[in-house]
């Protein structure tokens, strides 16, 4: 929790912005993502064949806190990265490369 205000203070403290995020389409709600991170070529959160789901905080665009996602220092290749509504409806995926 620390950590994440610390983090949100300091976006707070840069002239960020959400708006570069796209808006979902019919009114759907973001509800969880399916997510492969690598190290090099091996997987470490998920793969590409079964990706890891983590559910978004209610109302927010942000993820639960999850002990998968707490990963030693080091260098990480996202691999998968798609957004659902509670529906299961496909509603964003991130390109690779």
């Amino acid at each position: 929790g620390a950590i994440l205000n610390d983090l949100a203070n300091q976006s707070n403290n840069k002239q960020s912005t959400t708006g570069d995020i796209p808006e979902c389409t019919d009114g759907a709600t973001p509800a969880y993502v399916e997510i492969a991170l690598y190290e090099g070529s091996t997987a470490v959160v998920g793969s590409t064949d079964v990706p890891f789901r983590v559910d978004l905080v209610n109302g927010q665009i942000f993820t639960e806190e999850v002990p998968q996602l707490e990963l030693e220092p080091g260098t990480y290749s996202l691999e998968h990265f798609m957004v659902y509504d509670a529906a299961g409806n496909l509603l964003w995926v991130a390109p690779r490369g």
